[in-house]
């Protein structure tokens, strides 16, 4: 399933660390046609766009294209008019942009052994934050892909000793409703953390 790249940011990322397209490809491990083809026509494989935001060490979510809500723009002649437009509107508004919210359980391993088994709620689209045993802080924004399947945009964060959390991952994950998604990840102090996040509707 292809994404929607936001081709001007791609190539502004691009320029601004003085890359030919050449060195985008080699640093994305991807080939330079497709590295022109994506700054041609904007659209690129998931695992192209996962090479391209692990290049640029930023999430996938920052490099698709968002869609873009429609405005329209209402006019009318007489005050009851215009009320009554002004009702229909927010009453459409509100229902166009009701937000899907999902259910995600997390079940997370600290050397091998069970750590947490925990069911996060949020919004697609929405980052949410939630704290695992004031040991672990986790960012998650889930987005739905045209092919149904979700792509989580991850920040994993490990409490340091100065009780400040410090960013020790970034991992976007591709994930099918009800089925798991693996990801392990080192922290501070070699403890290894293993996630398992299954996406319930």
């Amino acid at each position: 399933m292809d994404l929607n790249i936001d081709t001007n940011k791609l190539i502004e990322l691009r320029t601004q660390k003085a890359w030919s397209q050449q060195h985008l490809a080699e640093a994305a491990n991807i080939s330079l046609r497709t590295v022109q083809r994506i700054e041609k026509s904007g659209v690129a494989s998931k695992e192209s766009v996962l090479a391209l935001a692990s290049a640029f060490s930023m999430t996938v979510a920052e490099l698709v294209e968002q869609p873009k809500k429609k405005r329209y723009l209402h006019m009318a002649v007489g005050t009851t008019i215009v009320m009554m437009m002004t009702v229909a509107s927010l009453v459409l508004y509100a229902t166009s942009t009701e937000v899907d919210s999902i259910t995600l359980a997390v079940k997370v391993l600290k050397n091998n052994e069970p750590f947490a088994d925990v069911r996060f709620s949020g919004s697609v689209g929405a980052e949410s934050e939630y704290k695992l045993k004031n040991q672990l802080k986790i960012t998650v924004v889930p987005l739905n892909t045209p092919d149904g399947s979700i792509l989580l945009e991850a920040k994993i964060y490990e409490l340091q000793a100065n009780q400040q959390y410090k960013l020790i991952s970034a991992p976007s994950v591709l994930a099918e409703y009800r089925q798991p998604a693996s990801v392990k990840v080192s922290g501070q102090s070699g403890i290894v953390y293993g996630f398992e996040i299954t996406p319930e509707e």
